[in-house]
């Protein structure tokens, strides 16, 4: 039986690597992990336990508009990747905080970072050198949306606090090109300085689904929609003329993900990936559909972890073949309303994924 493998992203943290002649700084908690997960082989709802320790610590989630009180608030996210060394946590309004062996949890993001619900998600380097949360919605124009790349510093947003529904970092130039889609009006801008300063590029694109940086100077953005209206585009010339390169379907916003000299982004169709810069994306297998996220990395390119439909999706060789790895099974609290991301540990082969309503669950195998 073909998988239907989506993957997105709810949240994970702890960053180590060379950064460019500089050594990155790993976040010195422990993993969280013994607290999120207790029992192997079942999910967990972890997002209970975690409030109450955050409350002991009077740490309480905040929320903004009146419109959340029907959602609640909780656990926004648990960011997890290969190159973290814990699984840091994100508390609604509240930032971004990581557990302390002995010593609770410990904000980490330096009141950068204060985001909501319905976060656009983060694009983590699985080499190391970084990570960037975007959201649609925080608390001012300069918490909204934040970037680590050894330290933290915030993104610049627009004056009612609304974010980016999706972005891509060049974490070649050490994450200083990002560009981005804005949550309010769609527009499509690029930014040469970490995100302090933005150029337009295109105004009103709300049908866009996917962005990629690839290199400095290589844009990729994929539009919602069928032929000459759609699919996935390249550009040399910062955003000036667009090529289409390939036909894509998305089932969610996602970005490109550059490992090991290769490009990965999530379609409807599977995992396209591209070993020439963008020019040219093939699928290394048969088609997976039902994708949601972006494609997360065990020791080697060889092996992806995806979140979709029905759980968890993995292959062991590059793409070519799909097995249901860990699955919801008929559990109504996992599958039912809007669950926003999903993310994989591979330290301890642990799943994670996260309910607009602040629910965090927890599987590990």
């Amino acid at each position: 039986m073909r998988n239907k493998c989506p993957g997105v992203l709810i949240f994970s943290l702890a960053l180590a690597a060379i950064i460019a002649g500089g050594c990155a700084q790993r976040f010195s908690g422990g993993p969280a992990r013994g607290g999120l997960v207790s029992q192997r082989g079942v999910w967990v709802n972890v997002s209970d336990g975690l409030l109450a320790d955050f409350s002991k610590q009077g740490v309480t989630p905040l929320i903004k508009f009146p419109y959340d009180l029907t959602n609640g608030a909780g656990i926004c996210g648990l960011l997890a990747d290969r190159s973290l060394a814990g699984v840091p946590v994100i508390v609604q309004g509240r930032g971004v905080w990581e557990q302390r062996p002995g010593a609770g949890y410990a904000r980490i993001d330096g009141n950068t970072y204060d985001a909501f619900y319905e976060n656009a998600g983060p694009d983590i380097d699985p080499e190391a050198r970084g990570m960037c949360l975007f959201s649609i919605q925080g608390q001012t124009t300069n918490s909204t949306c934040a970037i680590y790349r050894g330290t933290w510093s915030a993104l610049t947003t627009d004056g009612a606090a609304f974010g980016y529904d999706v972005g891509a970092v060049n974490w070649a130039d050490v994450g200083m090109t990002i560009l981005a889609k804005k949550h309010h009006n769609g527009d499509l801008v690029l930014s040469h300085d970490g995100g302090k300063t933005w150029a337009l590029l295109g105004k009103g694109e709300s049908r866009i689904m996917a962005l990629g940086l690839i290199g400095a100077n290589v844009l990729i953005k994929g539009v919602r929609g069928s032929g000459s209206a759609g699919g996935l585009l390249r550009s040399t010339d910062a955003g000036t003329n667009w090529t289409k390169v390939a036909e894509a379907e998305f089932n969610r916003p996602g970005h490109v993900v550059v490992f090991e000299d290769a490009a990965y982004l999530t379609t409807t169709r599977g995992v396209l990936v591209s070993r020439d810069a963008g020019r040219s994306w093939t699928l290394p297998g048969a088609e997976c559909a039902g994708l949601r996220g972006p494609v997360m990395f065990g020791k080697s390119a060889s092996h992806m972890v995806v979140y979709g439909d029905k759980g968890f999706y993995e292959s062991k060789n590059g793409g070519r073949t799909w097995a249901l790895a860990v699955a919801f099974g008929d559990d109504p609290e996992l599958r039912a309303g809007r669950f926003e991301y999903g993310t994989w540990c591979p330290q301890d082969d642990t799943f994670y994924i996260t309910h607009i309503r602040g629910k965090a669950f927890g599987y590990q195998r």
